[in-house]
Order: C-alpha cells, then sequence, then structure tokens
C-alpha cells in the first residue's frame, strides 16, 4: 500500500499515488517497476531476479479531442519517449468521425514510429453504430484493423427481451461484432457491471466468469 492511509483517500487517487512512490522507489533503487512490484524480488538471487523480469510496457494516450501533430509536438521534446501503442478513446461523436480520425493517427508517426492503436469506446455505441465504424475503417483497407490491436467496450449495455443484463449477453453480442468486422475486443466497464450484479461478491462473480469464458482455473492461486 505504499504507507498511504484507506481511509485518506479515494481509491483511484490512493491507486494513482501508490504508483508514483512505487515508480519513483524503483528508480532510487535502480530496479526495473516489474521488479519492485514483486515481493519475492529481493529473496532471488541477483543474477535470476535479473534474468526474470522484463521492462513493462506502457502505452501512450490521445486524449479526446486531441490529435497525432498534438502528441507529436509533445514527444518531440524527448526523444527517449517511445512507445508500443497508443490509446485512443472513441465514442464520443460520430462513430464515422470516429473511424476517420484513427485513420489520420495511422497516417501520422511519432518520432518516427508507425502508431499501433488500442481504441476505448466506453460502451458508447449500439450496434448498428459499432458497424459503420468498422466499415469506415475497411474503407482504407485491412492494414487499418491491423493497425489497431484491439477495441475496449465497443458496445452499449446489451440487455435481454425482459430488460436484464447480464455477462454473457454483453460477451455475446461482442463476439458477433468481433467476428463479423474482423476486430478484437477488450472488456472494462463489463466487468464493473458484473461486480456490481453480485455485490462485489468474488465467490459469486467467479462462477459467471466461468460459465462465459471457460476454465475451471479460474479464482484459483
Amino acid at each position: 500500500s505504499a504507507g498511504i492511509d484507506k481511509t485518506a483517500a479515494a481509491p483511484s487517487v490512493r491507486s494513482g499515488l501508490e504508483m508514483a512512490v512505487l515508480s519513483i522507489s524503483s528508480q532510487l533503487y535502480g530496479t526495473l517497476l516489474p521488479q519492485a512490484l514483486a515481493a519475492n524480488y529481493w529473496r532471488r538471487p541477483r543474477s535470476m531476479a535479473q534474468l526474470s523480469f522484463g521492462q513493462l510496457p506502457i502505452s501512450g494516450f490521445i486524449p479526446r479531442g486531441k490529435t497525432a501533430d498534438n502528441v507529436s509536438s509533445a514527444t518531440a521534446r524527448d526523444e527517449k519517449i517511445l512507445f508500443q501503442s497508443f490509446k485512443v478513446k472513441v465514442g464520443h461523436r460520430d462513430s464515422t468521425e470516429d473511424a476517420l480520425h484513427l485513420i489520420q493517427l495511422k497516417e501520422s508517426s511519432l518520432n518516427g514510429q508507425t502508431l499501433r492503436l488500442r481504441a476505448d469506446a466506453n460502451q458508447a455505441w449500439d450496434i448498428g453504430s459499432a458497424h459503420v465504424f468498422i466499415d469506415e475503417l475497411k474503407r482504407d483497407g485491412n492494414a487499418m484493423l491491423d493497425t489497431i490491436e484491439f477495441i475496449e467496450e465497443p458496445l452499449e449495455k446489451q440487455q435481454t427481451d425482459d430488460g436484464k443484463w447480464s455477462l454473457g449477453v454483453q460477451v455475446a453480442a461482442l463476439e458477433v461484432f468481433a467476428n463479423g468486422g474482423g476486430l478484437s475486443y477488450a472488456l472494462d466497464e463489463s466487468l464493473a457491471d458484473l461486480a456490481l450484479v453480485h455485490d462485489y461478491n468474488f465467490d459469486r462473480i467467479v462462477p459467471d466468469l466461468s460459465k462465459v469464458f471457460g476454465g475451471e482455473s479460474l479464482g484459483q492461486t
């Protein structure tokens, strides 16, 4: 917990402060952040510890309303800033405009890098709008889809005929979207919704995850 009282700040604020403290500590001790996060790192032989960890990849972030030129100006001040991919917020405007924005980002570069993108729609689109997004991307050829590693939560909350939401219904719609459009998806809000449905009871959450994704080992340590 990096010595921060749980009652002193909201969880999100505390998490940010803890990561900042851990980052500074790892720099002071000359270790990589994954090493600083590993509880048994200092108990390992030095040679083993050095071989057991790689660098932790960090994605860049392109906020809403920002363009590649904005980000290029910011990163140009430090040529050492190299990100393997960039997270881009979408879903706050027409899905066609969002697709065109990603195409424009693909055609740009940062410090000579070819951009890899991760889109995040925050459950903004209905199914029709999500398909318009994919169709617009495909106008630029399949290379555009290859540039996008995945899209996070493209679909609004999906409900059954009786108005109920479930993770299974949400994932089923996402699978149809992915199989039809050729773009992988990631979960975020859906997992928060699942936790809320089960009142944050992990013992009740795990069976739902097992049912949807399979795997008897879910929840085991």
